[in-house]
């Protein structure tokens, strides 16, 4: 439960954090001074900051109109899913067994019948 936590913590912090760096975009963009690049927006969107960008996008109206942006900031969600997916499938392989219950292989399966 602790590792849980963790992670809701984290991604507190990144959608947080993505919400910001919007933010800050918007301002400079305003000023027309130095900008984020997209590919720092989308770095935060891939490690796990897809909540933020869409409410910064939304309360900024920041870079609605970019189709390009757009399209990368949902490439960045998949792949971040994706992620999330693989490591959550790994995790559930390295359990170890119940230490109650013996591993049953096929053979041993077939013999019990």
């Amino acid at each position: 439960m602790q590792s849980l936590g963790l992670a809701i913590s984290y991604l507190i912090a990144i959608n947080l954090a993505t919400l910001l760096v919007l933010g800050l975009d918007k301002i400079l963009a305003a000023k027309g001074g130095w900008r984020v690049p997209e590919a720092v927006l989308v770095l935060f969107v891939i490690f796990g900051g897809i909540g933020g960008a869409v409410a910064g996008r939304t309360l900024f109206r920041h870079r609605t109109r970019r189709s390009s942006f757009t399209a990368r900031l949902w490439t960045g969600a998949v792949i971040s899913l994706c992620c999330v997916g693989s490591l959550a499938a790994m995790s559930t392989s390295l359990v170890p067994p119940h230490p109650e219950e013996e591993p049953r292989s096929a053979v041993a399966l077939a013999q019990a019948r």
